[in-house]
């Protein structure tokens, strides 16, 4: 047998020494936990503890990093709560729009991707605030030195314009990220995929009893939302005899306790064979370890809080509310009720306590002494469902007080019953809090 000469020897060596290494690094690479699945595009990352952005992309079945940045966030530590706490939030968001300055100044450099916060989440949670970006600065970056937004130099914010889509990219704004190796998230992943099948085979169905089941309680699709969904199970209903009408180009996130899974979904064939579809977005929650879609709840008014101005020579589009102030509170107390239920319901006792003043009573608790029964009423009730029915709120001529009037449907696998009752609110700074609750 010939044996290889030196000259093959050495090239073989060399192509070892320059492939290999870099692929194998490549499969075994660590990305945030946070990325569950990601079929094309880009996830921007944003560590809040490290000071860094990062930018994923998924190239020939693997997902690795394609951009990495220094940056600054909130100069208070924590998950952002209300207007002007210094605090960057924490969440996946979705870039809204984009702001370019033709004449750069120091605070917002060149451009800012505006997100969209508070999502649904966070108007879920009661979470408020407003004008949030990611943008440049020409001034010297320095860590934890924003009001908010998480800020970058100049020339790397006009670099993560080339990996941004509008509404379609998503930020993951975490307090410190988890590296991990993709399979170690690939019992996640699975159920995460088998959740979104699920959701299809609802859809699937036409039958709105089926698909309410997979949404947590008290936030199905209502309205517009849930029409919606019925024309696309319509559509779907015709074409799934004939064509594979599985979700595709999805992307699955997670970020604690919340997830967002977005695709596109066929809805459509033309009678050339052509597609036509829509693209999906679903918010999730995880509650007793186990996965719910959240619909967007009914919008109350928002008011843009002057926190931080525009940039110079920047249009913005804040949504300011023309409606009467008393008529605003109402609908804001309304949603306040919404949320102190949904809590209560699902068991998220740090946002319930929330809810009430630091001088709460009621049969004789504090408190502290309430929310620690709540819980126990919690852990020996299964699965709960609270339905809000007849909400009717009045307003004090001040504006400081209300009172919220409505019949609560409740359900455990212990007791059923309905009952009218009162909550008394006082506004505490721009958020309302009860203050007493009793039976109307």
């Amino acid at each position: 047998m010939q044996k290889p000469s030196y000259l093959s020897l050495h090239l073989l060596m060399l192509f070892i020494f320059l492939f290999v290494p870099f692929n194998l690094a490549f499969s075994a690479q660590k990305v945030p936990a946070n990325i569950i699945y990601l079929s094309s595009g880009y996830v921007i990352v944003v560590d809040k503890k490290e000071q860094r952005l990062y930018v994923f992309q998924r190239e020939d079945g693997l997902i690795g990093k394609v951009f990495e940045a220094p940056c600054s966030t909130g100069k208070n530590k924590g998950q952002k709560a209300v207007s002007g706490d210094a605090k960057t939030p924490e969440g996946i968001f979705f870039v809204n729009q984009i702001l370019k300055n033709t004449q750069p100044n120091e605070t917002y450099g060149s451009i800012a991707y505006a997100l969209d916060y508070p999502n649904i989440m966070d108007k879920k949670a009661g979470r408020g605030g407003n004008n949030i970006w990611i943008h440049g600065t020409t001034r010297p970056l320095n860590p934890f030195q924003t009001n908010g937004c998480v800020v970058l130099k100049d020339a790397d914010a006009i670099r993560l314009e080339e990996f941004i889509q509008i509404q379609k990219t998503p930020v993951v704004i975490t307090d410190a990220v988890q590296w991990v190796t993709p399979e170690q998230k690939s019992a996640e992943r699975k159920e995460l995929h088998a959740f979104l099948l699920a959701w299809q085979k609802a859809i699937l169905s036409g039958d709105s009893q089926v698909i309410d089941l997979l949404y947590l309680p008290g936030t199905q699709p209502q309205s517009k939302a849930r029409e919606e969904l019925l024309q696309i199970s319509r559509k779907l209903g015709k074409i799934s005899r004939y064509y594979l009408v599985e979700p595709r180009d999805v992307t699955i996130l997670v970020n604690g306790n919340n997830g967002v899974i977005v695709f596109d979904q066929v809805t459509e064939i033309q009678k050339d064979n052509t597609y036509r579809g829509v693209y999906q977005r679903l918010s999730l929650e995880k509650v007793q370890n186990q996965w719910y879609a959240v619909a967007e709840v009914p919008k109350a008014s928002v008011v843009a809080h002057a926190s931080s101005p525009a940039p110079a020579a920047v249009s913005t589009t804040s949504e300011v509310s023309t409606e009467k102030p008393a008529k605003r509170e109402e609908e804001n107390v309304k949603a306040f009720v919404l949320k102190w239920a949904r809590d209560w319901e699902g068991g998220r006792f740090a946002s319930y306590k929330s809810c009430y003043t630091e001088t709460f009573r009621s049969r004789g608790m504090n408190r502290d002494a309430w929310v620690k029964y709540k819980e126990q009423v919690r852990a020996h009730s299964g699965r709960i469902s609270i339905k809000i029915e007849n909400l009717k709120v009045t307003i004090s001529a001040d504006g400081k007080r209300a009172t919220a009037v409505f019949t609560q449907d409740y359900r455990s696998s212990i007791l059923k019953n309905r009952t009218k009752k009162k909550l008394d609110l006082i506004k505490v700074g721009d958020d309302w809090k009860i203050e007493r609750e009793s039976v109307a």
